[in-house]
Parts: structure tokens; sequence; C-alpha cells
């Protein structure tokens, strides 16, 4: 299968060609599109190819189509969400991939108004992780509360509540801020393989 070649056998440290494996990332969209059983792992690859250390020119072409990827109305909210799962996940030793995002001004700034669009869809799990990828690069609690008191729709699910009301006792100065698990324990992983393909 394609999708398992890209994520088996091109590797950081492998000697790569790099136009072809551009070529390849680019089609990643379409694919997701039109193959929507194969968005679990298409999701991976483009944050992989994104973030890991693969050369330059790679990474840039795969953190341009991650974007076009959360601006394309054809894509379903799953996939996005399974996205933004990638990028908030602690890892183990170093920073979550969207904590690396805080080294770029530039790619902060393009990413905060992607992030309040997605937060403004009615997916429930979309909505959570929008938020999450929020507080990890926003430095006030209140410019979270603003997004959803001005961007959300209403009413807000339970869910989103429990975590703003969560948020508003935590110090944002803190160097030790909890993870997204230890402010919602309840919400697994497994939660994202029983959604729909819904389409926006």
């Amino acid at each position: 299968m394609w999708t398992r070649y890209l994520n088996e056998k091109l590797k950081p440290d492998e000697d790569l060609d790099i136009e072809l494996v551009n070529k390849q990332i680019q089609k990643l969209p379409d694919i997701i599109k039109k193959f929507p059983k194969l968005s679990k792992l298409c999701a991976w690859l483009i944050v992989k190819f994104s973030f890991l250390k693969y050369p330059n020119s790679i990474q840039k072409v795969a953190y341009n189509t991650l974007l076009e990827i959360f601006y394309d109305q054809e894509i379903n909210s799953w996939t996005k969400a399974r996205i933004l799962h990638h990028l908030i996940k602690p890892r183990r030793g170093s920073l979550s991939y969207i904590k690396r995002l805080n080294t770029s001004p530039l790619r902060i700034k393009e990413f905060q108004p992607i992030l309040k669009q997605l937060i403004a869809y009615p997916s429930v799990e979309l909505q959570i992780n929008s938020l999450y990828a929020l507080y990890e690069i926003l430095e006030r609690k209140q410019d979270i509360i603003n997004v959803i008191k001005n961007i959300m729709p209403k009413p807000i699910p339970l869910p989103i509540k429990d975590i703003v009301n969560q948020l508003q006792v935590l110090d944002f100065s803190s160097t030790n801020l909890p993870t997204f698990e230890e402010l919602i324990p309840d919400f697994q992983e497994s939660s994202y393989d029983n959604l729909t393909d819904i389409r926006y």
C-alpha cells in the first residue's frame, strides 16, 4: 500500500529523492478525500514529514500541505482532529510538536487563525483539540476564553465547559502546566476510532 510505503520506507535518515518525496507529500490531501479509510495514516504522515528530522525542503512542503488540509473544506473534521491530536500529544523527553511552533513567530502567526477557524466547526472532537492547541501556544487564558465566547458555536458542549472551568484556575505563567490528559482524564484516543466520516 502506498501510504505504508511512505511511512515505513521514507525515513529521515535515508538517502531520499527530495523532489519525489515532495510530490508524494503533496498528494496526501487528494488521497484523504478519495480514500477516507486511509485518513488515519495520512494524518500521521503529514505530521511526520513536517516535524521529524527530514531535510528542510521536505519539512517546508509538508507543513504547507498540512495548512492546506486544515483549510480544505472537503476534508472531514475527523482527519483534522487527528492531525491536531498528533500535534498536541505530549512527547516523552521533548516538546510536543505544536510547542515547537513557538520557536517560529511566523508559524505561530499562521497557525492561530487556523485554530480559531477549526474551533468554530460543529465537531466536539475538533473543538477540543483546537482548544488544547490554543492552550499550548497562547500566553494568556483570557485569550482562550475570548475565543470560546466569540467564535465557538452555541450552546457550548459540556466537555468544552469542563475544560474552560479548569483553564480558569490554571496559572499560565507556570512552566509545569498540566497535560491535556490531566485536564480531561476521561478523553481517550480510542474515541477517535468511533467517529464517522463526517464532511463539513
